[in-house]
């Protein structure tokens, strides 16, 4: 037991020293260039006038998973099956001046066919949640 307290500290030990040794040196001036660069483009965004940028945004997601498992001679129990779903998630947002909406869709659509002779075609997964926000922000008051 002795032997082996003595070598897990042993090994943490020379992974504690190697991060040392591996540690990167700070380039002071490429750093201090960095951030002068980030500091105008920074400014430069702040220019922008807001009246220009588009008030609707349309992000989301649209995809398909599948999946499949064969089974050769197999206890009782398993059977070879095809499953496939259908998913989006949709996102439409209305921000400007002092209005915004916020709306989400979230879908999912599955099935799954088995190898079996009664009602081998199953839906596995059926989901829509649609969700909606509509806000204003008032004047701020000066406290």
């Amino acid at each position: 037991m002795k032997r082996f307290l003595v070598f897990i500290l042993t090994a943490i030990s020379c992974i504690m020293m190697s991060q040392v040794l591996l540690a990167q040196d700070v380039d002071k001036k490429a750093v201090l260039e960095q951030a002068d660069a980030a500091k105008k483009v920074k400014d430069d965004l702040i220019k922008l006038p807001t009246d220009s940028l588009k008030p609707w945004k349309f992000t989301g997601v649209i995809g398909l998973n599948a999946s499949a498992a064969g089974f050769v001679n197999w206890a009782a129990g398993g059977k070879n099956n095809v499953n496939g779903i259908a998913f989006a998630n949709l996102r439409l947002l209305y921000a400007k001046n002092r209005l915004a909406w916020d709306t989400n869709l979230d879908t999912d659509f599955g099935y799954s066919f088995l190898d079996q002779a009664e009602d081998p075609w199953q839906k596995t997964n059926d989901k829509i949640v649609f969700t909606t926000k509509f806000g204003y922000e008032g004047p701020s008051s000066g406290m």
